[in-house]
């Protein structure tokens, strides 16, 4: 079966990208013109999948529990640059593909905008995330929102690390066992020592009242231009990024 560490190389997308499946808050993506229900992540519950085929999810539904390592600690996150490569007719031209196109579509565009595509793929966190972590320490690293962003991710992954991402193999119709891990993790409902929740996510929930930070989420389509215009073409000034010039 599929697992969370094997999956096909990052692409960005408008509306949805790649066919993993990672967490939502209500452990199902909603409307298909949004990134996820759970921000910042380069999701998948609805077509179109890119990149690869979709998976129909086939496996039965499997029980995920997800007891995090004992001697699991969160790390400390570096500064990342941000870029002036993408000019914004180079991420229009990119993003645009990619929603109606696909990868094949897609060679000629990342030909022709090498380096901005470059900083496309080097502003994301594994697989499945926009940086906003990154994104968070560059625009306030005295807020500790992207040490926070960061802590819950990696402490997903370590909890969630033998679920299984395809489509039906959770106990929700076709939801995942890796998607609700993931939730259940980070729900104060499960709070407790052993929950990331108790780790960063209850920081994490603060942070989205944090002005200065605020820009950095992905909640909705249209803000993945916004946080790629900061990060790729602005060179990590996210105060024009709601401008297309």
């Amino acid at each position: 079966m599929p697992r969370a560490s094997l999956r096909a190389p990052f692409i960005v997308v408008m509306t949805v990208a790649g066919c993993s499946d990672p967490a939502s808050t209500s452990e199902n993506a909603s409307d298909s013109s949004v990134i996820d229900s759970y921000p910042d992540i380069i999701t998948s519950d609805n077509p179109p999948c890119l990149f690869m085929a979709c998976d129909t999810g086939t496996t039965p539904p499997i029980d995920c529990t997800a007891p995090l390592p004992a001697d699991f600690a969160c790390g400390s996150i570096k500064a990342k640059a941000g870029q002036k490569v993408c000019a914004e007719a180079s991420l229009t031209e990119l993003m645009t593909c990619f929603v109606a196109g696909g990868e094949k579509a897609c060679e000629a565009a990342r030909a022709k905008h090498p380096d901005c595509d470059k900083c496309l793929t080097e502003w994301k966190y594994g697989e499945r995330f926009f940086d906003v972590g990154a994104c968070m320490h560059l625009v306030d690293p005295a807020s500790g929102c992207g040490e926070a962003w960061r802590c819950e991710r990696d402490c997903v992954a370590a909890a969630c690390a033998e679920c299984d991402d395809s489509p039906g193999s959770g106990k929700t119709p076709g939801g995942s066992a890796l998607s609700e891990c993931d939730a259940r993790m980070r729900n104060a409902a499960d709070a407790g020592t052993g929950t990331c929740y108790e780790r960063a996510t209850r920081d994490l929930d603060l942070c989205r009242l944090h002005p200065t930070v605020a820009v950095c989420f992905v909640d909705k389509a249209e803000d993945v231009l916004r946080f790629y215009r900061g990060a790729c073409r602005d060179g990590g000034d996210w105060s024009k990024a709601l401008s297309p010039g």
